[in-house]
């Protein structure tokens, strides 16, 4: 798909270097016109220290390529 950025809100929070973590992102909202996309970043200790969401609107659609993706279960940010 081709997008355009409509609006992009981000948080943050200090860690050391070294920490170790994991990033999970969903897409929340996928119409014909507009997506909405969430990313979080969790610590060790599986605390969010980022957290990032857009929303996108969609210009032109076009097929995904066939990645390797695959939904981890201990990824749902829900059980986090």
């Amino acid at each position: 798909m081709v997008l355009f950025v409509l609006a992009l809100q981000i948080a943050l929070k200090a860690v050391k270097g070294g920490t170790v973590l994991r990033g999970v992102a969903n897409v929340e909202h996928s119409g014909k016109t507009t997506m909405v996309a969430t990313a979080r970043i969790y610590n060790e200790l599986g605390e969010v220290v980022h957290i990032a969401r857009g929303t996108f609107f969609v210009i032109e659609e076009r097929p995904l390529p066939d990645l390797p993706w695959r939904f981890i279960e201990e990824d749902d940010p829900n059980l986090v």
